[in-house]
């Protein structure tokens, strides 16, 4: 893609707020050893910074200057304007490209290197809502696995979808490695007051589109139930381009009168949250005009199973899903399914709240993360099922992820 004007604005995917690209400073963000004496990291090319903002050492200068004072008049105005028009300079064509250099968002609440994709504008959200222990990270981690290690949504058309070195890191260490080689329960997602600048960063292209971004959030149960601390720190949800939003069904009744804890459920005497209130907040705290496709999906499907034996039958994947119409119908055999499952768990209020948004943008998905109820701390048997289907149905949905390239 060709890079846009210097003067082009776009929203901070951190922070929230606009900025203009050509105003921005370039910042080293990998860096050589520290000097003695020196309180910070020096960049990894050695130059010398020409100045620092917050803990980011400025290798270059923004190419376009941040304040109109000295362009006073026509003329003035005139040569910023032109100036502002021409391409903007990609950071390796200002800075050195060792120190791996990046465009800075300097909204004093954030100071935040921005991804190379901020040029393009092509960088889409996607959270994974629910409310304690509903699921959430168990479920990332095995979309991931399925996304990207096995490739899932390439018969789909999705040609490209891998993780950012950085996230490989973090899903390495604390999703993949817990779950899949330790067999361990995840444990619940901690208060963080910087969960918008830590997502799980994926590079992604559908057949014949421009490569984009996907932000994965991860987020506390405990933050997105406390409407102060969903605001004040979970800003990124209201610019959400899509939502999978998990149902944890051991917080509802089951439609057999037996309790969760005589199933083996562990701590299910405390898994009492009302989900509708949570599901409104979303929606209602979308900013105005936006389109977010909602994937509205029954996690921990196969503890209800059998209780709900059609629930049961659709949990394993069909083998002979090769293209998007056979998919299609799948899902939508599924989705109905799905919704009496809702109302045999008498989950009405979150059935009547989903009216709220137009039918063409709300999906109805029944996932089983591990497949198996664990046992004393631990998954002993993890046959996850139809965790693909909520992720596929929501990048779909999002237009401009797969609108052909320009």
């Amino acid at each position: 893609m060709s890079q846009p004007p210097m003067n082009t604005t776009r929203t901070c995917p951190y922070c929230g707020r606009d900025v203009v690209l050509g105003k921005l400073p370039i910042v080293a963000t990998n860096f050589g050893d520290r000097l003695t004496g020196e309180p910070l990291d020096r960049p990894a090319s050695g130059a010398e910074p020409l100045r620092w903002v917050g803990e980011w050492p400025v290798v270059a200068e923004a190419p376009l200057p941040a304040s109109q004072t000295s362009n006073r008049g026509p003329i003035g105005r005139a040569r910023e304007s032109l100036r502002g028009a021409m391409p903007l300079p990609r950071p390796t064509e200002l800075a050195a490209f060792e120190d791996s250099p990046a465009r800075l968002c300097t909204h004093d609440t954030c100071l935040t290197p921005l991804p190379a994709e901020i040029d393009t504008g092509r960088i889409f959200i996607v959270p994974v809502v629910g409310t304690v222990a509903a699921g959430k990270s168990s479920y990332l981690t095995v979309v991931l696995q399925q996304a990207w290690r096995e490739q899932r949504l390439a018969r789909f058309g999705f040609e490209q979808f891998t993780l950012d070195e950085q996230s490989v890191e973090t899903y390495r260490q604390e999703y993949h490695r817990r779950l899949f080689r330790r067999k361990e329960i995840l444990p619940g997602t901690q208060f963080d007051e910087d969960v918008a600048k830590k997502p799980l960063v994926c590079r992604i292209q559908y057949e014949g589109s421009d490569p984009a971004l996907l932000f994965l959030h991860d987020i506390g149960g405990e933050m997105l139930m406390d409407k102060s601390m969903r605001r004040r720190f979970g800003g990124f949800m209201r610019r959400a381009d899509a939502i999978i939003f998990l149902i944890d069904p051991v917080c509802l009744d089951r439609p057999d009168g037996r309790s969760w804890a005589e199933r083996g459920v562990l701590h299910a005497d405390d898994l009492d949250y009302p989900q509708g209130p949570l599901f409104r907040a979303c929606v209602e705290e979308l900013e105005p005009g936006r389109r977010t496709p909602i994937a509205v999906t029954l996690s921990k499907s196969d503890l209800v199973a059998d209780a709900l034996p059609e629930i049961g039958r659709f949990l394993k994947e069909p083998s002979d899903r090769q293209d998007a119409d056979e998919w299609n119908q799948d899902l939508s055999d599924l989705e109905q399914t799905v919704i009496r499952a809702l109302q045999g768990l008498s989950e009405w209020d979150l059935l009547n709240a989903q009216r709220m948004l137009d039918p063409e943008l709300i999906s109805f998905h029944a996932v089983a993360a591990l497949g198996s109820n664990p046992q004393n701390g631990e998954v002993i048997d993890l046959a996850p099922q139809r965790c693909i289907d909520p992720l596929a149905t929501v990048l779909f949905r999002i237009p401009a992820l797969t609108e052909p390239a320009t």
